[in-house]
């Protein structure tokens, strides 16, 4: 009997062994899902409090306005893609364009529009997903990862392109500074309530 449990005792360990191999080896062999780097979450689909963002391309209207929000890494980061929420698709919606800029001239001051630092112009819908209640999450990704550093504010906008004048509205989220702004066609800045709802990732999970 004690050489029939000796035996039993090495299967189940030569067993237990094999299972934790191929379990390490799954693990390893995942493909890279990415990962989060700085988030503002949204607000609940139906409290979202939007601002507008839209413009009408190509000849523009008195009703553009462009919405930005700032932002400020914890440790310095590569971001490759952006995603975030607001009212779902229309048929006049043609795209998104979505750019990144440093604060002018103060660190702490207003967005540097004449160089952005990044953008993306995405055609369609943006990969959207609706949420429900007339809400969407949208996402896309930069051309060249974007190497931002740690401690220094910086500012994104999103704007939904139109093909004739209509709304789209950034939803409301929370994490940052609790404000943002708007700039209107005829050159006003003025000061909007709450973050807007967006987030920055990595599908490589690569950091600096």
């Amino acid at each position: 009997m004690a050489s029939q449990g000796s035996q039993i005792l090495r299967d189940v360990r030569k067993k237990t062994s094999v299972f934790v191999l191929a379990a390490a080896s799954l693990a390893f062999t995942f493909p890279a899902q990415g990962i989060t780097i700085y988030s503002q979450p949204a607000l609940s689909p139906d409290s979202p409090k939007p601002i507008g963002s839209a413009v009408t391309d190509p000849d523009g209207s008195d009703q553009d306005v462009t919405a930005f929000d700032n932002f400020t890494l914890g440790k310095s980061a590569i971001v490759s893609r952006v995603t975030w929420r607001g009212s779902s698709s229309s048929d006049a919606m043609s795209g998104f364009a979505v750019k990144v800029y440093t604060s002018n001239p103060d660190p702490y001051g207003p967005p540097d529009t004449t160089s952005p630092l990044a953008e993306i112009n995405v055609p369609g819908k943006a990969n959207e997903q609706p949420v429900g209640s007339g809400w969407s999450d949208y996402s896309a990704d930069f051309a060249r990862p974007l190497a931002l550093t740690g401690g220094v504010q910086y500012w994104i906008s999103i704007v939904s392109i139109r093909n004739i004048p209509s709304v789209w509205g950034w939803a409301s989220g929370t994490g940052g500074d609790g404000k943002s702004i708007q700039s209107y066609a005829e050159f006003k800045i003025l000061a909007a309530p709450n973050d807007r709802a967006f987030s920055l990732g990595n599908e490589s999970a690569e950091l600096r």
